[in-house]
């Protein structure tokens, strides 16, 4: 808390530091020695505790999806999984993304995760995409400049990227969901 003035965080700088995990270590200021240092984001429990969070809010936000969630939700999960990962739609969701945002992918992979949490629904869809946005990629680049790829690539793979999660594509998908 580098900058605080008089050296005692805020409520909100508090907050901000827990959830985002920015700074060093010892820059908590705790009474309790053992608990110094402690970073939220980097709690075994965050992640179990953020994706329940996100789903809790998404569907509680979705009042149509109710009906889902009430009936058979894993079931349901599956059928639009199976829906979305025809080759057709997820060519499509690779050109929106691309051209647009993520907003519809990410719509899209909360709905799967908040009908099947213990699936990788949402990860096998954004994973898809992430491949058919470089299978497009290779296809249609391959005759540019070498050097203009050098460059642009890494920055276009790196944004990709950005979309997916290593461990579930959900819970960084649902932080730019408001």
């Amino acid at each position: 808390f580098s900058g605080v003035s008089g050296g005692v965080p805020t409520t909100k700088e508090r907050l901000h530091y827990f959830w985002q995990g920015a700074g060093k270590a010892d820059d908590v200021l705790t009474a309790d020695k053992d608990k110094a240092g402690f970073v939220l984001s980097q709690d075994s429990g965050y992640d179990f505790v953020n994706n329940g969070v996100a789903r809790l809010a998404y569907s509680e936000s979705l009042p149509a999806l109710q009906r889902y969630l009430q009936n058979s939700p894993a079931s349901w999960g599956e059928k639009l999984h199976t829906y979305l990962t025809r080759t057709e739609y997820v060519n499509g969701l690779a050109i929106i993304t691309a051209v647009t945002d993520n907003s519809k992918l990410n719509k899209l992979a909360m709905i799967l995760y908040a009908l099947a949490p213990t699936e990788k629904y949402a990860t096998n869809l954004c994973s898809r995409v992430l491949q058919a946005q470089s299978n497009y990629m290779r296809q249609h680049f391959a005759s540019l400049d070498e050097n203009l790829m050098k460059t642009f690539i890494p920055q276009l793979v790196a944004k990709l990227l950005n979309l997916v999660d290593a461990d579930d594509p959900s819970i960084k998908l649902s932080a730019s969901i408001k």
